[in-house]
């Protein structure tokens, strides 16, 4: 009895460590084989904003149990996807049917991209729930799947010309990826529709890779006959590729170019400006302009004048004679020619005939001769020079006493005829009285000579001029004064004056004497102030002077502007301001204060002046330590094994309790049979 209670109990045991550890099975083992967008018909090229693309991921199980009943879960975060149905960032699929070992599935999940999305290949977390033959629940398996997200390849195909002429011409196939994905193994076949002959090259090209954004040109020269003016001529471009995604594509795109009647050409002549002036140089420019069609080779331009009776000769200087190797459809070209009419008994205008003869051919060989008339304008006036300044420049728009500065004068002829001996002289212009002291004295010599002036021909002349450390009328313009003396062809002498007024400006030069920082170093996060003491070194004072905070990170101002009002010449004024630092690291960072006054005339100045504070971080606190965790058991499985056991050992006790309670039998018999024999010994 006892053996078969220990049997079953051992029977017992077995049976629940089989069921225990087969709840505890290995679970199934997925491989993914393929990631591509669209479908198996039709795979597309997902690219940034595309929406609702069916993204396919297939499995194959790679275990040894079948699985069926496949939910998985595609997690979506920190990722530019979105699921299209429901725009969370996790995307649901499933399988319905089962797969044995070897076999292979598909989930398909519909997805959004958003269009800032950045290319390249994502690693998503995928998790999948199926069941298995020895399973009493789902059991859920985690996999990283790598999506590609590598752009579309489109490309834009152009013809240029868009027109060509009868006989040979060259065409360029235009090839640009507008896509945002990169083509690989890149090859052009060109096809004619018409008969049209190419002129011995080849109609395919293999272009290797273009990347995204990326232009190629292809040329090839053809042969057109005349029976096609008027028709439009179709190449048919193929395009064989492989996309970003790795699958060998190809499209086809039709381009044009029309042929044309080549016409006659249009030349275009013209002179600016067509008014010369007698007694002097005159700068022309002679245009050409191809407005036609065709182009024009060999061109050969001379220009001739013929003299008018009781006129001067018009002379051209420099040559008479051009050429031009060729000149296209639209283009320009321009030629410079100096002219001149000399006579001393005309007054008056009157016009001159300027003949340009044309000699040139054409693309197709035909030759051309034309003369075109210009007519000018001459105007016969009396000539004399005009020499004068025209403009100046000062280095400094105030000048300070003592402190030097520049004056730039630009002497001109304004007449028809040059200047002889021009010269120019400086004087310092008295300020108050002509016994008085000049305000200016030149630091460079007072006489300048130019020598002779062309008639339109101008000089720059420099002067260094210092204002008198006496001038200390501030508020008062000063006068500097200029000569200008030179003489005409006859030996007359002409002379003109000019002023230029300067107004003597004081001077303010405020620096800071005397910078404190409390507390040093500044605390961050805390509040800290700026001692700084300012001193004008210069001959003036500073008017409602105000000492601005520059709030710049790390700094904050608490106190932006301090009023400071009048900084007398050779003072110290002591200023104060209060600031915060934000919570930074330790180190030294710059600080910005800014000056802001009025001088003498009421003019604002700002000055800025640049400091260094060294700034504190204080050691951050010490969290205490975290208390441990405590690992817990599912519930599920924690009630399991308790019922186990208490299966097991209230099994035991029965056991123990039947073996004890045999052994008390077996004691009583014993005791009975010893007293029997005891008393029939006594008796």
């Amino acid at each position: 009895m006892i053996k078969r209670l220990l049997f079953l109990v051992f029977v017992f045991t077995v049976f629940c460590g089989f069921f225990v550890s087969s709840s505890n099975a290995q679970p199934f083992d997925l491989g993914v084989t393929k990631v591509f967008w669209g479908n198996s018909s039709k795979i597309v090229q997902a690219k940034p904003g595309d929406k609702n693309v069916q993204l396919n991921i297939v499995l194959q199980n790679v275990g040894k149990t079948q699985i069926s009943e496949v939910n998985a879960f595609l997690y979506l975060s920190n990722t530019p996807f979105r699921d299209s149905a429901t725009d969370e960032l996790v995307s649901v699929s499933g399988y319905p049917g089962s797969v044995k070992p070897g076999g292979s599935m598909t989930l398909r999940f519909n997805l959004n991209i958003s269009e800032n999305a950045t290319l390249g290949v994502y690693s998503l977390p995928l998790t999948v729930k199926a069941r298995t033959p020895r399973y009493l629940t789902p059991v859920e398996q985690s996999y990283y799947v790598r999506v590609p997200l590598l752009g579309d390849v489109r490309f834009l195909v152009t013809l240029n010309p868009s027109s060509i002429f009868p006989g040979n011409s060259s065409l360029t196939l235009n090839l640009e990826n507008v896509g945002s994905g990169d083509a690989e193994n890149v090859k052009v076949s060109l096809s004619i529709s018409q008969n049209l002959a190419l002129q011995n090259f080849s109609n395919v090209w293999y272009l290797g890779k273009i990347r995204s954004g990326e232009n190629k040109s292809l040329m090839f020269p053809v042969f057109v006959s005349n029976s096609l003016i008027g028709s439009p001529i179709r190449f048919l471009v193929r395009l064989d590729y492989v996309d970003a995604y790795g699958v060998s594509r190809f499209e086809e795109q039709n381009v044009y170019t029309h042929v044309v009647s080549p016409g006659k050409p249009n030349l275009l002549v013209d002179v600016k400006p067509n008014i010369v002036f007698s007694g002097r140089s005159n700068n022309l420019k002679i245009s050409l302009k191809n407005q036609g069609n065709l182009k024009l080779l060999n061109v050969e331009v001379m220009l001739t004048s013929k003299q008018s009776e009781g006129l001067g000769a018009l002379i051209v200087k420099g040559g008479n004679k051009w050429f031009f190797g060729e000149i296209r459809s639209g283009e320009s070209v321009e030629i410079g020619v100096s002219v001149a009419v000399f006579s001393s008994n005309l007054v008056g205008n009157y016009s001159y005939p300027l003949t340009v003869n044309l000699s040139y051919e054409d693309q197709f060989g035909r030759k051309y001769t034309e003369s075109r008339v210009l007519g000018l304008t001459v105007v016969f006036q009396v000539s004399k020079p005009i020499v004068a300044i025209t403009s100046y420049n000062l280095s400094s728009t105030y000048a300070y006493p003592g402190k030097p500065f520049t004056v730039k004068l630009k002497i001109e002829n304004l007449g028809d005829v040059s200047a002889q001996t021009v010269k120019v002289s400086f004087s310092g212009f008295p300020a108050v009285s002509a016994t008085a002291t000049p305000a200016f004295a030149s630091l460079t010599p007072t006489v300048v000579w130019l020598g002779d002036l062309a008639p339109n021909e101008s000089r720059i002349v420099s002067y260094t001029v210092m204002a008198s450390p006496t001038s200390s009328r501030e508020g008062v313009i000063y006068l500097l004064e200029f000569n200008v003396s030179y003489l005409d062809e006859n030996g007359k002498e002409f002379s003109t004056k000019t002023y230029v007024g300067v107004p003597i400006h004081s001077l303010i030069d405020l620096v800071l004497q005397d910078v404190v920082v409390s507390p040093e170093p500044a605390i961050a996060g805390q509040p800290f102030s700026l001692a700084v003491t300012l001193l004008n070194r210069g001959t003036a004072s500073a008017m409602y002077a105000e000492l601005l905070f520059d709030s710049q990170p790390p700094f904050i101002s608490l106190s932006k502007t301090s009023y400071v009002g009048e900084i007398a010449p050779n003072t110290l004024m002591p200023v104060t301001l209060t600031g915060r630092v934000a919570n930074v690291s330790s180190g030294v960072y710059p600080l910005k204060l800014k000056v802001k006054y009025l001088d003498e005339y009421g003019e604002e100045y700002l000055k800025e002046f640049s400091l260094k504070v060294k700034v504190l971080r204080r050691p951050p606190r010490i969290p205490k330590p975290s208390q441990p965790q405590t690992l817990t058991i599912p519930i599920l499985n924690q009630t399991f094994l308790a019922v186990i056991v208490g299966v097991v050992v209230a099994v035991f006790l029965l056991a123990v309790f039947l073996i004890r309670r045999r052994r008390g039998k077996g004691e009583e018999e014993l005791l009975g049979e010893q007293f029997f024999v005891g008393r029939r010994l006594y008796c």
